[in-house]
């Protein structure tokens, strides 16, 4: 029996990979203060540039808070209210592969994940980071007793801050064990213990999920 002969014809697949480059969300931003977020995103094909679309979205929100089809539109255009609203600055133009907006007098229901989606009709990227707004602390005080009789006490305070901050108390960068309550730390020890060549005592305060942190330091006598 004779087979006729077998033809496969190959079709070349050009895919339009998207990614993003770079996404700038930082992670803190002071109570009513500023911050700026961007993410810049490269397309392989771009024959696809039409078909581009990028979306913000904050929290576990399934709808953006801002959009932008970069071959319509100079910018990203607002979607609906939100509690971002009143706080979103978006310029009038936006570079070709990068979106950029400011968020001012930030308040503290701005923290949460920033997510920021580009997308063309077959595929997509997404990318996350979290902001966390910072109320610093009313008061923020050391104090630091010594005795005639070779003890030191020293009572850290942080009152205010929210988030809560981490509060350590240290002696020449060595920290010191002490008791804790809702206001902050207490420590007593002698001066032998913290040692002889130690002139000071710090209390540090630092902000989970931030490189935002605050120290205050206060020096001891030489015994």
């Amino acid at each position: 029996m004779h087979l006729p002969p077998l033809f496969i014809l190959w079709f070349p697949v050009i895919a339009s990979c998207v990614e993003i480059r770079d996404l700038g969300v930082p992670s803190w931003g002071l109570e009513g203060g500023e911050v700026e977020l961007s993410c810049c995103f490269s397309l392989e094909e771009k024959s696809h540039y039409p078909e581009l679309d990028v979306k913000w979205y904050h929290g576990s929100s399934p709808s953006p808070f801002l959009v932008w089809l970069p071959h319509l539109q100079e910018t990203m255009q607002v979607v609906g209210e939100t509690r971002l609203t009143s706080h979103l600055e978006v310029p009038t133009s936006q570079e070709q592969t990068c979106s950029s907006f400011r968020l001012s007098n930030l308040s503290l229901p701005l923290s949460g994940l920033f997510t920021c989606k580009v997308a063309t009709f077959t595929q997509e990227a997404v990318a996350s980071r979290r902001l966390t707004v910072v109320r610093k602390p009313r008061n923020f005080l050391l104090e630091v007793e010594e005795t005639s009789g070779g003890l030191v006490a020293a009572v850290c305070r942080a009152e205010g801050g929210l988030p809560a901050p981490r509060v350590g108390l240290a002696a020449c960068g060595r920290p010191l064990k002490a008791l804790r309550d809702r206001r902050g730390l207490e420590a007593r020890l002698s001066r032998r213990s913290i040692g002889n060549l130690c002139s000071s005592v710090a209390c540090t305060l630092a902000w989970k999920g931030t490189n935002l942190s605050a120290s205050i330091e206060r020096p001891l006598s030489q015994p």
